[in-house]
């Protein structure tokens, strides 16, 4: 017995050590873009842009843009497939189906404005591009009807019926937690990048001699390899 417990000890602190050894990585991995598009870049929109082009070129990168195609599919099967058995929100699966064709356009943007990018190492100085554009405008498109609908799900929490059918009241249990969850984690996503953007902003903004943060940037991340 006393073996066994030794065994998931081991076994746990191994896998904390290696979570934290990963965690680690990725905040080096952080500084340096961000330290590198401080030093480089002269303004801020471009500042921000060379950030955002690095990290979609990244690993981290890849994965959101399979997650994004794989939220889409899913919103527009669950929105198709429910529709007119949600009484107490009838809007829902009108909301996943659009959701879900305007997530699935923004993705198909994101993937030629990265197939055309050019290989420059400093890809934010390139001049904006049709698909970028209209990958922004997508995304603005999606995080607004994002909102619209998070309104139309919350409204309902505290009265939502999904578990008797005859109900005034009565919503598919399916195509209510999936718009829950759905709306949750994009609204977090949305407002942790928002905080990591002003973040980055107010540092920017606030420090014009970019001199010092070369060594500063080293020493911190000395500290953490």
């Amino acid at each position: 017995m006393g073996g066994t417990k030794d065994n998931c000890t081991n076994k746990t602190d191994t896998k904390e050590s290696a979570f934290k050894a990963k965690s680690r990585k990725c905040c080096v991995w952080i500084c340096q873009i961000t330290s590198e598009a401080f030093l480089e870049e002269e303004d801020l929109l471009h500042y921000i842009g060379r950030i955002e082009s690095t990290v979609s070129k990244s690993a981290i990168g890849a994965v959101l843009l399979i997650i994004s195609y794989a939220l889409s599919i899913m919103s527009l099967a669950i929105g198709f497939l429910r529709i007119g058995i949600c009484q107490c929100q009838p809007v829902l699966p009108i909301f996943l189906i659009v959701h879900g064709s305007a997530l699935c356009v923004r993705s198909l943007f994101e993937t030629g404005k990265l197939c055309t990018q050019t290989k420059r190492e400093d890809a934010s100085s390139n001049e904006c591009s049709p698909l970028q554009t209209l990958s922004k405008i997508s995304s603005v498109l999606v995080a607004f009807w994002t909102i619209t609908g998070s309104v139309w799900v919350f409204s309902i929490v505290r009265e939502v019926n999904v578990n008797e059918t005859n109900n005034m009241n009565y919503c598919d249990p399916m195509l209510y937690w999936y718009s829950l969850v759905l709306v949750s984690v994009i609204l977090t996503g949305l407002i942790l990048k928002a905080i990591f953007l002003l973040v980055i902003s107010l540092v920017y903004c606030r420090y014009e001699d970019r001199s010092w943060y070369s060594e500063l940037m080293a020493d911190n991340l000395g500290a953490f390899v």
